[in-house]
């Protein structure tokens, strides 16, 4: 379990968890929209649509103690989705005004990148050149952040025979049985079977209400397919029957979803 963590972001109060350092944080969607007067549910499923996006449903342990479930995002999502927002349909004047700023540095750090090749807001480049010790200060996390790196892909590298799982359970298309996503998930840390994973795919917008069947949300997402199959009864009959199950991207997809870890990586391996 993960517990909450409150910063202060343009004078708003933003939920986090995880993460030893401020940078490393996810937020909390939920909170964020409030604080934005935008649509939750809205912003959620607007997310789960973009390529770029990584949205984890993570359990962690609210103010007063009890269990509960919180939909959020990374950084590098966090940043995207800002600067995506339309800031002429935010209602919330002081929301706007904090939405815009955040767009106009992200406007500042990326035009710094491709006619500077550095990524700063004219205001830190200032800083780095009046104090050299807090530029010394920079390149020293930068240095961390690449060693960090470079530790995770040696646990990639180590990862990669158990990342074969998914092709040990797959089809010769890569597709898997939702029991089998299960167990995926499970190997990452999030105890679940087959019949509960139904049902959190049900309850997500994943598979039909009444039916076993993938949602055509699930299918335009390319996470899913409804893969049919003939079965020869004992009288001589043949009988098609659909299966649900998992692409490779709804490996992915839904390993980040639920666990915030990619494919192959276990909980002991963080």
């Amino acid at each position: 379990m993960s517990e909450i963590v409150h910063i202060q972001f343009a004078g708003c109060d933003v939920e986090c968890i995880g993460g030893s350092e401020p940078m490393k944080y996810s937020v909390g969607l939920r909170r964020m929209c409030e604080n934005m007067g935008l649509d939750y549910s809205a912003q959620l499923r607007r997310l789960n649509r973009q390529p770029w996006a990584t949205v984890a449903i993570m359990t962690t342990v609210a103010e007063d103690g009890k269990f509960r479930e919180m939909a959020t995002i990374d950084r590098q999502t966090f940043v995207m989705w800002l600067a995506t927002i339309d800031t002429g349909r935010v209602k919330s004047e002081q929301a706007r005004e904090v939405i815009i700023r955040y767009q106009k540095e992200c406007a500042q750090v990326l035009d710094s990148y491709f006619s500077k090749g550095i990524a700063a807001t004219p205001q830190r480049i200032e800083e780095m050149i009046a104090d050299p010790d807090f530029a010394i200060g920079l390149l020293n996390e930068l240095k961390r952040e690449r060693e960090a790196k470079e530790r995770l892909q040696g646990r990639v590298d180590r990862l990669a025979p158990k990342a074969l799982f998914a092709d040990a359970v797959g089809d010769s298309n890569g597709l898997i049985l939702v029991r089998d996503m299960a167990k995926m998930l499970s190997q990452a840390g999030l105890k679940i079977g087959g019949t509960r994973l139904y049902e959190r795919l049900r309850a997500d917008g994943f598979i039909e209400k009444l039916r076993n069947v993938p949602t055509q949300r699930a299918i335009d997402m390319g996470v899913m397919r409804l893969v049919e199959h003939t079965v020869r009864k004992p009288d001589g009959e043949v009988k098609i029957s659909a299966t649900p199950k998992i692409t490779g991207k709804g490996q992915e997809y839904f390993m980040r979803r639920y666990t915030g870890r990619a494919v192959g990586q276990t909980a002991l391996d963080i």
